[in-house]
């Protein structure tokens, strides 16, 4: 049942007064005014409502107030926790199991109002009605805190209570201005608390889990950064080690990965000379600067919430230029073509492990099948492993 306001039984009524009581930046209109008065009727009502139901011992009535209050699209929600579990504690139904999973930032929330309340002459309570007004509801929950305050000492003195329940009582009734540290302070006195805090944290942990997984399984793009080493082997050896840099992008579904891939490595002077033949003459070198794009398939064959593990395929070109502005033997010729390459099939392994939702951490390893072609020239013929390392998102 939802209590209607006495203040709003006339539009002529309610303005004069609403206007004294919101802050805003442009005119109130009487369509305004009828929509915010039905967003503050409950706290208007409370103080009166809350007062006859303790007296007259209408705990139902109570009940269906606070029911409504929540549902409401502007609840005080920490309110309406202390009427609820004030309530509960008087009909002997207070059960743990009961309390709504965020009921600590709501105490929280509660206390530091009821404290500055109490203490601060500059105490104010707005309710949000919108971006340009709101609601100065400070009498009310002055009210509202000094009613509740001593129904709950009222239970505390009156009632044979658990410790949990006193707890309840002393924070509702302003005895316990930081509820979290005291519950830590002296958590074993109140294991009931305890195990429903640690059954809320495995809930979430558990949903976090779900939406992970539901996103990756999702189709989605993906792109990455990637870091990483070159090293090859057999007669291309004497190229020498090369740090390598690129980025990846493509997508994927639950278990296939499909990403398009190019990748740079870093100049650096090879471990000795080479010969390269271009136009009848053999010119030699000891630069190196290589490159590798190709497209890679990925199938994660273990698929856990917080990483997964898949074989990779990939095939592509890969690369690189003997010429430097700086090689005494071949600066100012034309020399053309100035690089050699080769078709790239590599596979390999790709792990990644999941920072959260849509970011991971990576590594992937492969083993490359190349083959330079460098006719009339030093045999640079032989395969390469690379090792890179990933920053990503799907």
């Amino acid at each position: 049942m939802i209590y209607p306001s006495k203040a709003c039984m006339a539009l002529f009524i309610v303005m004069p007064v609403f206007i004294q009581q919101v802050q805003a930046q442009r005119s109130l209109t009487k369509e305004d005014s009828a929509w915010f008065s039905n967003n503050i009727e409950f706290i208007q009502q409370a103080p009166a409502v809350l007062s006859s139901s303790i007296q007259q011992k209408n705990w139902k009535e109570l009940s269906n107030f606070a029911a409504n209050w929540k549902l409401s699209e502007k609840p005080s929600e920490e309110f309406i926790l202390a009427i609820q579990l004030l309530n509960h504690i008087r009909n002997k139904q207070f059960f743990v199991i009961k309390l709504p999973a965020n009921y600590m930032q709501l105490l929280e929330a509660y206390a530091y109002e009821i404290d500055a309340a109490n203490n601060n002459p500059h105490f104010k309570y707005y309710i949000s009605l919108s971006s340009v007004f709101r609601y100065n509801a400070t009498v009310e929950a002055e009210k509202i805190f000094k009613i509740l305050g001593n129904w709950a000492q009222q239970l505390k003195s009156s009632r044979q209570l658990s410790k949990t329940e006193i707890f309840f009582c002393d924070v509702f009734a302003g005895n316990i201005a930081r509820p979290k540290r005291a519950l830590n302070d002296d958590e074993e006195s109140y294991p009931d608390l305890a195990a429903f805090d640690h059954y809320v944290q495995q809930q979430i942990s558990h949903c976090d889990s779900i939406a992970l997984g539901n996103r990756r399984s999702a189709k989605s793009g993906t792109a990455a950064l990637m870091l990483g080493s070159w090293m090859p082997t057999g007669n291309a050896s004497l190229l020498g080690n090369a740090f390598s840099f690129g980025m990846l992008i493509g997508y994927r579904n639950k278990k296939n990965e499909y990403d398009l891939i190019g990748s740079a490595r870093f100049p650096h002077s090879t471990n000795q000379t080479y010969y390269v033949a271009r136009s009848d003459s053999l010119f030699s070198s000891n630069y190196y600067d290589g490159f590798y794009v190709g497209f890679d398939y990925t199938r994660y064959f273990i698929h856990k919430p917080k990483y997964e593990i898949g074989f990779t395929s990939a095939i592509g070109y890969d690369g690189f230029d003997f010429t430097s502005q700086s090689g005494d033997s071949l600066a100012g010729k034309n020399i053309s073509p100035e690089a050699i390459g080769s078709f790239d099939f590599s596979n390999g392994i790709r792990i990644k492990y999941f920072l959260r939702p849509g970011l991971y951490i990576g590594i992937a390893a492969k083993y490359h099948f190349i083959n330079y072609c460098n006719k009339g020239g030093t045999d640079v013929g032989g395969n390469a492993f690379t090792i890179e390392l990933l920053l990503g998102s799907h």
